[in-house]
């Protein structure tokens, strides 16, 4: 069935924009280069947005490290000052 869809697809688009059998079958094949190598752009980019949401969360817990660090000093500080 959808081999009949395709060719019925492929002789209209035949038939209203005068494209040779070639013709049809080269801008086929360059669409699905272009499909490919969207796809591979995609995959690239998927791949760059995991690396920088990894370094991102690496970031925010090293932000909350560093600020229950200063928190922990203030603590004590305050501890020291009651108690002297």
């Amino acid at each position: 069935m959808e081999d009949l869809v395709i060719v019925f697809v492929m002789l209209v688009v035949l038939k209203c924009c005068s494209l040779s059998v070639s013709e049809f079958y080269e801008q086929d094949e360059i669409l699905k280069l272009r499909a490919a190598a969207l796809k591979k752009e995609e995959s690239d980019i998927q791949i760059e947005l995991e690396k920088l949401e990894k370094e991102r969360n690496l970031h925010i817990r090293e932000l909350k490290r560093i600020q229950s660090e200063d928190s922990s000093r203030s603590a004590a500080a305050m501890m020291v000052s009651f108690v002297v």
